[in-house]
């Protein structure tokens, strides 16, 4: 009943709703309803004699009627008024006296009524599917809805419509507009009304000054990251400068020794080749295929810059973790018998590579680009509007931009609940890479489904990424008690911290990782768990759970589920399940 509470606090607006105007909230309604939708579903099914739900059956069905926002806008008081009186006698008619709630919300740009029914059949059952299994049922009921409001102007979309969305800048852009041109058209710009004693200057200048601040910090945050680049790329030129080589001779040592033969390199290295894949090779925890003149470590995080890379001394960087003048200088001693780098060189890279480094800063907020990211997350991703705005306000989820796109930061804390890195995913393409300076060794991402109770034992899921932490949460907040879910990023460390603390108080880890085949990312980080925690530690049985997808990952199930339970795509009349 928690996700029918929720329904409920929404329609009544007893908590935060971020899309309505708290102005216009006194022309709000309640059409039907005690104002207690648990209490009104409940009595419905007691008055139908149903004593037992199973765990993901559906108590009731919301639906939201609605028009355009123009027609509501030309539309007078009294034509609303038999707007909204038209579609109760038709839910009343359809449904009798299974609709137990109606709300009329005029404080939304499109103003709407949200209604409750429970699916309880003439013959006394609970059943969703008597109502809503076919497509031609759904049809059909658009299209009943239709008839019921035609006379006022409002018309379905296309029956079995093959449209797409199509978002305003894509629109401009097919029209010829350059990206850029076409981006600054497609955004939404809110003008506020003059004084009149206020000059036309003054008064762009003050609806421009929080947009030009947050663009300050933007530029400041990247130049930030910039000058941090340009210093390492002066501590290497100082390095060679250190090297009594001239600028010649150093080029062509890099040359020499970066041509060094990688299988070579690994023997030198101490690695074992695998028994079963010559071209795998395991060196300090990782595994490393090599082609030709090319290694990859499928394992490591898309985000590691030297995880796919080619040339010998990438490979004893990414091995070893040496810095770049420090490969040189061990391939060019171990392969070559050549002189190394100057002794203070070194030490004095070394001491600059074990200074502290300061706190990390997170990507500057653009929050004037939250709607879209929101939208993009909400729409494209199928994420629940309110697990998106609870992470939202929590900052742990906000939006940045880079090169003037709208990008989602995901915010990686600590045990202590301080940020010490972000993930940042575009909203266009599948971009996505670390902010600067994140810990990839600490931290993540966690999201949080159902409602804790007194003695419940804990359940950790440790799933991929953070949109598959949020889609998992989508999908088991009903019927599943409560749950924490962290995301490792890729095959980032695992939460040993928090599978520890679970294990001790008598809870259960589910290792959630994604569906993608015996050499996928999945199997690899369920390996590593398996690894960490050995079944025989607990004896038969173990509280450390495979559990997988049906589909690749976690985002692609919630957006199957979506698409099964959702009716067409029409306008008038939208249909959730709840259960």
């Amino acid at each position: 009943m928690a996700t029918i509470a929720e329904v409920g606090a929404h329609n009544e607006r007893t908590r935060e709703t971020r899309n309505a105007d708290p102005a216009r909230r006194g022309e709000n309604e309640r059409l039907l309803g005690s104002g207690d939708l648990v209490a009104d579903v409940q009595a419905r099914l007691d008055a139908a004699g149903v004593t037992r739900v199973r765990v993901n059956g559906v108590r009731a069905v919301e639906h939201m009627l609605t028009a355009s926002p123009e027609w509501f806008h030309e539309a007078s008081p009294e034509r609303v008024r038999e707007w909204v009186d038209r579609s109760m006698d038709f839910l009343r008619t359809r449904y009798g006296d299974n609709l137990v709630s109606a709300h009329l919300h005029m404080d939304e740009t499109s103003p709407n009524i949200h209604a409750v029914m429970v699916p309880i059949t003439p013959d006394g059952r609970l059943s969703k599917t008597y109502y809503f299994d076919r497509p031609e049922q759904l049809r059909k009921l658009h299209t009943d809805y239709n008839h019921t409001v035609q006379d006022f102007g409002l018309v379905r979309g296309t029956e079995r419509s093959k449209a797409e969305h199509k978002d305003i800048q894509a629109y401009y852009h097919e029209m010829g507009l350059p990206a850029r041109e076409a981006w600054e058209l497609a955004r939404q710009v809110t003008i506020a009304p003059r004084d009149p004693g206020v000059s036309l200057e003054e008064h762009i200048a003050a609806m421009l000054a929080p947009e030009l601040a947050t663009e300050r910090a933007r530029s400041q945050y990247w130049e930030h990251q910039a000058t941090q680049t340009a210093a390492q790329l002066e501590g290497t030129r100082t390095q060679r400068r250190a090297h009594d080589m001239t600028r010649e001779e150093y080029g062509q040592l890099i040359n020499r020794v970066r041509d060094t033969d990688l299988a070579d390199v690994m023997t030198g290295l101490g690695a074992e080749r695998d028994r079963g894949d010559p071209h795998k090779w395991h060196v300090a925890g990782k595994e490393i295929n090599i082609r030709d003149q090319k290694y990859y470590d499928f394992h490591a995080p898309a985000s590691d810059p030297l995880a796919r890379r080619g040339g010998a001394i990438d490979l004893v960087q990414y091995a070893t973790g040496r810095t770049f003048t420090e490969a040189v200088s061990y391939l060019n001693e171990r392969h070559y018998s050549g002189r190394a780098i100057d002794a203070p060189a070194q030490e004095h890279h070394a001491s600059v590579q074990n200074e502290e480094p300061g706190p990390f800063q997170l990507p500057p907020n653009a929050p004037d680009r939250w709607p879209q990211v929101r939208r993009y997350l909400v729409s494209h991703r199928g994420i629940p509007g309110d697990l998106v705005d609870d992470a939202h306000d929590r900052g742990d989820l906000y939006a940045t931009t880079h090169k003037g796109y709208p990008n989602a930061v995901f915010v990686r804390r600590d045990e202590d609940g301080q940020p010490v890195g972000a993930f940042i995913r575009g909203t266009r393409g599948d971009w996505y890479e670390m902010a600067h300076g994140s810990n990839k060794k600490a931290g993540h991402f966690r999201a949080a489904y159902g409602t804790p109770s007194p003695g419940e034992p804990p359940h950790l899921v440790v799933v991929e990424s953070p949109i598959d932490a949020l889609s998992y949460a989508a999908l088991h907040r009903s019927g599943y008690g409560y749950g924490l879910v962290v995301s490792t990023d890729g095959r980032g460390p695992l939460p040993i911290d928090q599978i520890d603390r679970t294990l001790e108080h008598g809870g259960t880890v589910h290792a959630a990782f994604d569906n993608d085949g015996p050499e996928g990312g999945g199997a690899h980080l369920w390996q590593d768990m398996s690894d960490a925690y050995p079944k025989e530690t607990h004896g038969d049985y173990t509280p450390i759970m495979r559990e997988t997808p049906k589909a690749k990952d976690w985002n692609e199930d919630l957006q199957r589920t979506i698409e099964q339970a959702q009716s067409m795509g029409g306008f008038e009349m939208g249909l959730s399940l709840i259960s």
